[in-house]
C-alpha cells in the first residue's frame, strides 16, 4: 500500500513537474525517494542519519517546502518556503497550516488527510500582506505501519503565470468584443475551399443556415460565378501572400445585396474573408451618378440656353446700336439738337447694356466650363497700349493721367489675347470709373514664374471690411456706390475666373480714400523668348490678311464703273435692315435673302462681291452647310465670305468652314468699314 501511495503521488505530479526546470524536478524526485527510504529504517540511528540527509535535501531545495505534523501544524520550512511567505521558523513553527498565512484551506488539508496526497492551487498572503497565488503538491509520510507521521507540502509561486493568464484572459475578452462590434461578416476557409468557421452579428444575414454550409466547401454551396471568383482570390492570395479585394452580388429574403469581400491569408493553409455589405454605399453611388448625369445635362441645356441667349439678346441690340448709329451719322438727313441727344442716349444706352449682357453670359460660359482659351504668343505692349487706347477717351474726359511701363523683360506672354485684352480693360475701366482726379497707371512686370499686369489708380480705395465682397457676384460694395456708380458687379468676377482659367490669378491691395491696386498674375508658358517673326507666325491676324489679299487678286472684280454687289443672307431682318440701309448709302448695290432658300442659285444670279453670311438661319438651317456647298463650287472658292455670328467662340467653326473673316453681333459701322476696305475697293 505504502509504494502505491508513492506512485500515485507520482502521477499525480507528473503534470507539475513538466512545467518546470528538469533541475527542480531532479531535487522532487530525490526528496520522494528519500521519504521512501525512511520507511526501512528499523533502528533509531539509522532514522537519525537518515533523517539528517533528508533535512539537508529540504533545506537546499530552490523549491519552497514545509514539513507538517498530523495535525496540520507546521514543523519545518526550508530557505525558499521562509523566503516564499517572509516568516521566520519560530513564527511558524507549532501554527496550524490552515491559520499561518492562509495557505490552505480546511478542505485542502482534510483532502490531504482523505486522500494522502492532494494537489491545488490557493492563494497565500504573505507576512507583509501580498497575495500570492501558489501551486501546492502535499503527500502524506508514512511509518512501515502505514500511519503518517507527517505531511511534506511542496510550493509553487504562480503569481506571475496567472497575472499573465488574467491579462490574457482580458486582452481575450476585449478582442472578442472588438471582434463582435465589427458589423462584417468573417468565414475562415480552408486551401481546399472548406468552410471552417464564421463570424456573423446576425444569422439572417447569411447566404444560408450555418448547419448548411460549415465543414463544406464554397463550390457545393455558393452559386458557381461566385464560389470560381471566391476560389481564384483564394488561390491567389495564397500564391502571393498578398490580399485579394472583389466584390459581387447575392440575393437573400428576396433583396439584391451588394458585397465587398477582402481576402487575408491567415495560416499556411487558411484565408479568413471578411465580407462587408455595401448596398447602401452602392445605392449612394448610383444617386450620385444619376445626380452627375442630370448635372450634365442641366450644364448641356444651360449652354444651349446661354447659346440661344446670346443670339436673342443680341440680335435686337444689333438693331438698336446700329439704327442709332446710322441716324446719329445724320446719313439720311439731318437731326435737330434734341434728336441728336435722343440718338446718343439710344445708342450709349445699348452699349450699356450689351456690357452687362456680355458679363453675364461670359460668366455663366466659365463657370459652366464651356470657356475654351485659345493660347498663343502675344505682344504685350502691344496689347497694354491697344487697352489704353479704348480707356483714353474716358480718363480723358475726367481729367485723369493716364501712364504704362512695362518691363522689357515681359514684352511676350501666351495667353488667350482676347480674354487677356477683356481683363485689362475691366480692371483699366475700374479704375477710371472710382478714381475722380489723379491718375491710373498700368505697370507690367516680370516675376518669377509669372508676368503680372498691375493697375493702379488713386481714387476713393476700398474699406477692409469690403474686401472680401470684391469678387462676388452681382455686388458692389455698398448703397452709396449703387448710387453713384453704375454696374452688375460682374467684371472683377468674370476677370477672376478668366486669370484662374488661364492658371494665375487677380491680387488687390487698397487703401481707403488713397486707391487702389489690381494686381493680374499670368503663368509665363515661355519656352524661350520669342523674336517678331515667331510671334507673326503664331499670331493668325497676318495669315488671315495675308490670304485675304491674296483672295483679292483672283476674284473677279467688276470694273470700277460699276458699283459692287453685296449680298446678305440673315434670318433676323433688323439686323438685316442696318446693314442693307447703310451699305446702300455708301453706294453698294445690295441684296436681302432671308432664309438662304435658294441661296446658290441667288449667287450665280447676282453675282456678289462680297457675301455676308449668318451663322444662324431660319428652321434650323446653318449658314455654315451653305458655305460647304458654296465651296464645292470651283468658280466660287475664292469669292469673300464674312460671317455674321452671335459669339466670339464661333470664330474657329467659321474659319475651319472656309469663311474669310467674321464679326460678332451687335454690328457697329467701324465693323463693316473694317470689312469693306479689306475685301473691296
Amino acid at each position: 500500500m505504502e509504494q502505491d501511495l508513492v506512485v500515485r503521488y507520482a502521477k499525480g505530479e507528473k503534470k507539475w513537474m513538466s512545467t518546470n526546470r528538469a533541475s527542480t524536478r531532479d531535487r522532487t524526485r530525490q526528496v520522494l525517494l528519500t521519504v521512501n527510504t525512511m520507511r526501512d529504517i528499523t533502528t533509531p540511528k539509522q532514522t537519525e542519519e537518515k533523517l539528517t540527509v533528508y533535512r539537508e535535501i529540504i533545506a537546499n531545495s530552490n523549491d519552497a517546502i514545509a514539513i507538517l505534523d498530523t495535525q496540520g501544524h507546521y514543523v519545518e520550512q526550508n530557505s525558499a518556503h521562509r523566503a516564499l511567505l517572509g516568516y521566520a521558523d519560530e513564527e511558524l513553527r507549532g501554527t496550524q497550516a490552515i491559520h499561518a498565512g492562509s495557505d490552505f484551506g480546511s478542505s485542502f488539508f482534510q483532502e490531504l488527510v482523505k486522500q494522502g496526497s492532494h494537489r491545488a492551487e490557493i492563494t497565500s498572503r504573505t507576512k507583509s500582506g501580498n497575495l500570492l497565488y501558489i501551486e501546492v503538491s502535499a503527500f502524506a509520510v508514512r511509518n512501515n505501519a502505514g500511519k503518517p507521521i507527517c505531511y511534506v507540502a511542496i510550493k509553487r509561486d504562480i503569481t506571475s503565470s496567472k497575472r499573465t493568464e488574467a491579462a490574457l484572459r482580458q486582452s481575450e475578452a476585449k478582442n472578442r468584443a472588438l471582434l463582435n462590434a465589427i458589423p462584417d461578416l468573417m468565414f475562415c476557409l480552408h486551401q481546399d475551399g472548406t468552410f471552417l468557421d464564421f463570424k456573423a452579428s446576425k444569422e439572417d444575414e447569411l447566404y444560408l443556415h450555418p448547419s448548411q454550409f460549415l465543414g463544406k466547401k464554397v463550390r457545393e454551396v455558393m452559386p458557381g460565378d461566385l464560389s470560381e471568383q471566391i476560389m481564384s482570390h483564394l488561390e491567389q492570395a495564397l500564391q502571393t501572400g498578398s490580399s485579394q479585394i472583389f466584390e459581387y452580388q447575392l440575393t437573400i429574403a428576396g433583396n439584391q445585396r451588394h458585397y465587398e469581400a477582402r481576402l487575408v491569408v491567415s495560416g499556411e493553409e487558411e484565408v479568413l474573408i471578411i465580407v462587408r455589405d455595401i448596398t447602401q454605399r452602392k445605392q449612394t453611388e448610383l444617386e450620385l451618378l444619376q445626380a452627375k448625369e442630370a448635372a450634365e445635362t442641366s450644364s448641356r441645356s444651360k449652354s444651349e440656353f446661354l447659346a440661344n441667349m446670346s443670339h436673342e439678346l443680341r440680335t435686337p441690340l444689333n438693331a438698336i446700336l446700329g439704327l442709332s448709329q446710322l441716324l446719329g451719322q445724320q446719313i439720311f438727313g439731318a437731326l435737330n439738337k434734341k434728336q441728336k441727344e435722343y440718338v446718343n442716349c439710344i445708342h450709349s444706352s445699348g452699349e450699356h447694356l450689351l456690357a452687362l449682357i456680355n458679363d453675364i453670359l461670359d460668366l455663366s460660359k466659365v463657370e459652366a466650363g464651356k470657356e475654351e482659351l485659345t493660347l498663343m504668343p502675344i505682344s504685350v505692349s502691344e496689347l497694354c497700349n491697344s487697352c489704353l487706347s479704348l480707356v483714353g477717351e474716358a480718363a480723358f474726359t475726367k481729367g485723369l493721367q493716364l501712364t504704362i511701363e512695362v518691363d522689357t523683360e515681359a514684352d511676350f506672354c501666351v495667353a488667350d489675347e482676347r480674354r487677356v485684352k477683356q481683363m485689362l480693360l475691366n480692371l483699366l475701366s475700374n479704375g477710371i470709373k472710382f478714381t475722380p482726379a489723379g491718375k491710373v497707371e498700368l505697370i507690367v512686370r516680370k516675376v518669377p514664374g509669372a508676368i503680372a499686369f498691375t493697375v493702379a489708380d488713386t481714387g476713393i480705395g476700398i474699406a477692409p471690411e469690403h474686401l472680401p465682397l470684391l469678387f462676388q457676384s452681382f455686388c458692389q460694395l455698398d448703397s452709396d456706390l449703387n448710387r453713384r456708380y453704375e454696374g452688375t458687379g460682374l467684371g472683377l468676377v468674370l476677370t477672376r475666373k478668366l486669370a484662374r482659367l488661364h492658371g494665375g490669378d487677380v491680387m488687390v491691395r487698397s487703401v481707403f480714400g488713397k486707391g487702389s491696386q489690381f494686381t493680374l498674375f499670368l503663368p509665363d508658358r515661355r519656352r524661350s523668348v520669342l523674336s517678331r517673326a515667331e510671334l507673326e507666325h503664331f499670331s493668325p491676324e497676318p495669315k488671315d490678311r495675308a490670304t485675304d489679299r491674296r483672295q483679292l487678286k483672283t476674284h473677279n472684280r467688276k470694273p470700277l464703273a460699276d458699283r459692287a454687289h453685296i449680298l446678305i443672307v440673315e434670318d433676323d431682318n433688323r439686323s438685316a435692315l442696318v446693314l442693307e440701309n447703310y451699305l446702300h448709302a455708301i453706294g453698294y448695290e445690295v441684296k436681302h435673302l432671308p432664309n438662304g432658300v435658294g441661296f446658290l442659285q441667288e449667287v450665280q444670279t447676282f453675282k456678289p462681291d462680297l457675301i455676308l453670311l449668318g451663322l444662324h438661319l431660319p428652321h434650323g438651317a446653318s449658314g455654315l452647310d451653305l458655305l460647304t456647298t458654296l465651296r464645292q463650287e470651283p468658280d466660287l472658292q475664292d469669292l469673300p465670305v464674312v460671317m455674321i455670328t452671335a459669339s466670339q467662340s464661333d470664330r474657329q467653326r467659321c474659319l475651319a468652314a472656309g469663311a474669310n473673316d467674321y464679326f460678332t453681333k451687335p454690328i457697329g459701322i467701324a465693323q463693316i468699314e473694317s470689312i469693306l476696305m479689306r475685301y473691296i475697293k
